[in-house]
């Protein structure tokens, strides 16, 4: 682990730094945290700063959690805050919850941008989401089927154990594929 923080902290390429964070990041190495937020916070390459926020959350290094939340909030890259915001749930900061939601709110966001958020609060493991991905599953004037579909994933992520499951409250009809207009069309003209 010393090895791989030497050589991140050694290397120019940012390719090869986001794949060195992420090493450091699967392997817990919070020695280096501090090294990989101070890099993430230079600034640089969108995909490069990616990879130092999920080495971040793999390392649930907390200190980090205001930065991270600052770049969910950028305006850019979708990849970017995707990964900023799966890291804020890799962290598994109840805090964060509530923060999420309102970046589920903002209307600004981008579908990719609520999709990723989604999954930062499945990530996160708070049963007090559970209600919010619930709407967003339902609400089919309010959300799009894209971020509808990220909103029950994140449902399975969170792995609801109630006795009768929050998904079972979701309408039968929620059929994706049927739903398609051209699958629609097709079947009333048959």
């Amino acid at each position: 682990a010393k090895m791989l923080h030497k050589a991140f902290n050694g290397a120019k390429d940012p390719i090869e730094r986001g794949a060195y964070a992420i090493s450091l990041g699967i392997m817990g190495y919070d020695t280096a945290a501090p090294d990989i937020l101070k890099t993430l916070l230079k600034g640089g390459q969108a995909s490069m700063r990616a990879h130092l926020c999920v080495a971040l959350g793999l390392m649930r290094y907390e200190k980090s959690i205001k930065d991270i939340q600052d770049i969910v909030k950028e305006k850019g890259d979708v990849d970017l805050r995707r990964n900023a915001a799966i890291a804020l749930g890799l962290m598994g900061d109840k805090g964060a919850v509530d923060y999420l939601k309102k970046e589920i709110q903002d209307s600004a966001n981008s579908q990719a941008v609520q999709g990723a958020v989604v999954q930062g609060l499945g990530f996160i493991g708070d049963v007090s989401a559970v209600d919010t991905l619930v709407e967003m599953v339902k609400e089919r004037s309010k959300y799009k089927d894209v971020t509808r579909a990220f909103a029950a994933v994140a449902l399975g992520l969170l792995g609801d154990k109630d006795s009768i499951s929050v998904i079972y409250r979701i309408p039968e009809n929620s059929n994706y594929i049927i739903r398609t207009d051209a699958i629609g069309e097709v079947l009333t003209i048959l």
